[in-house]
């Protein structure tokens, strides 16, 4: 604590407020352009708390964040009414100590702070315009937010409700180590974890580390957690801790079918580990840049989905995608339009719907390609994505005869 209050001193007296000229229009967040000192002042004056943008100038989500979602209209209308804005660089002046005093160490993170310099909530990452709005709210919410879970734990707070909540708000905010702390103080107050209830915090919540104690009890549990919850939902979860794993320990062997399948049998029976294995070797192979690799890949993902069924949107979307931009064969690109309606029926987003329209633009059905690009602009507009891409597709697809 003498540390922290040490550093928030050198903050107060010495730190500038460096904002970049402000990406945003009129109608978006306004950043003041102050030094910490008058940050605080200003909040403490307007009993507000403080917004900190805390970034990077080679952040991309940042500057994805500074185009699409401070710009936007009700973003500004919440975050102008509740808060002073301001940003600053991580890695410039004294951005340097602030990052150490407040523990900034992944890009944007979003630092809600009272006038007395307490950080009161916190976010990280790129963010749609209405989860943005979403995390701003919580910060709000002084009965739930982060700096008051924090405050009633180390008060003594043990109800099992308070340490689900609190693990819900610490996941939501990235502090993973003290996240694990919890669920485990939670799951000990649990006789039954494979009630509805638990199963689904146990999945929502776990470790993808194949070596954590909570995830191995996963994969052991997987069938009675999967009809609790899902089988789908538990073996996604599952996936990525073996593709985690491969990535990590097997980054030069990732289209080697025995470590592959190797890998995926550590958690999952044979059948399965073969179907994922072969998914994930084909979704490497679509990477391949020379014509050679690229045949391969197109031969492999269609015998791929021949012979698998694949329910993961994302993996369905992508060996689509791909096989649109590599492919001129008809019946082959059918068969990438029935992955992409598949991933579309899935999980209906702005990527799927502008693959199936694009697929749909090639395989010269105008009337379709129109549904689906027009489906995925709107889709892109509810989730702050760029569609630029998309429009211009349009104008093709209204060329068509």
């Amino acid at each position: 604590m003498k540390k922290l209050t040490t550093l928030l001193f050198a903050l107060s007296l010495f730190l500038m407020v460096e904002a970049q000229e402000p990406a945003v229009a009129e109608t978006g967040i306004q950043f003041e352009q102050l030094d910490w000192e008058n940050t605080l002042k200003m909040a403490k004056e307007q009993e507000k708390i403080i917004f900190v943008d805390a970034y990077t100038t080679w952040c991309g989500p940042c500057k994805w964040m500074d185009k699409n979602v401070y710009p936007a209209e009700a973003v500004g209308a919440y975050f102008n009414e509740n808060f002073v804005n301001v940003k600053i660089d991580m890695e410039k002046g004294e951005g340097i100590l602030f990052a150490k005093a407040y523990n900034v160490r992944a890009f944007p993170s979003y630092l809600f702070i009272d006038g007395n310099g307490k950080l009161v909530h916190r976010g990280v990452g790129s963010q749609p315009a209405e989860k943005f709005i979403g995390l701003a709210e919580a910060a709000s919410d002084e009965d739930n937010r982060l700096g008051t879970q924090i405050d009633k734990f180390d008060q003594g707070e043990r109800d099992p409700a308070f340490l689900k909540s609190y693990a819900t708000v610490l996941r939501d905010v990235y502090m993973l180590d003290d996240q694990a702390r919890i669920v485990d103080l939670y799951l000990k107050t649990q006789e039954d974890w494979l009630s509805s209830e638990n199963a689904e915090f146990i999945v929502d919540m776990v470790s993808t580390d194949l070596n954590n104690e909570l995830f191995q009890y996963m994969a052991a549990h997987r069938k009675e957690l999967g009809d609790a919850v899902g089988q789908e939902k538990v073996d996604a979860k599952i996936k990525r801790a073996a593709m985690s794993a491969l990535y990590r320990e097997h980054r030069d062997e990732l289209d080697n079918k025995e470590v592959v399948v190797g890998t995926f049998m550590k958690v999952f029976p044979k059948a399965a580990a073969e179907q994922y294995g072969s998914e994930f070797i084909v979704t490497q192979m679509s990477r391949a840049q020379e014509p050679e690799g690229q045949q391969k890949f197109v031969d492999a993902a269609v015998k791929h989905m021949d012979q698998y069924k694949s329910s993961d949107w994302g993996t369905l979307n992508t060996l689509a995608w791909r096989v649109y931009e590599l492919s001129d064969d008809p019946a082959i690109l059918e068969k990438a339009k029935d992955w992409a309606a598949k991933s579309v029926e899935l999980d209906s987003n702005y990527m799927n719907n502008d693959t199936l329209a694009a697929l749909y633009l090639k395989l010269k059905n105008k009337e379709k390609a129109l549904q689906y690009a027009h489906e995925a602009i709107e889709l892109a507009k509810e989730s702050g994505a760029n569609y630029d891409s998309t429009e211009k597709m349009l104008e093709q697809i209204e060329a068509l005869q």
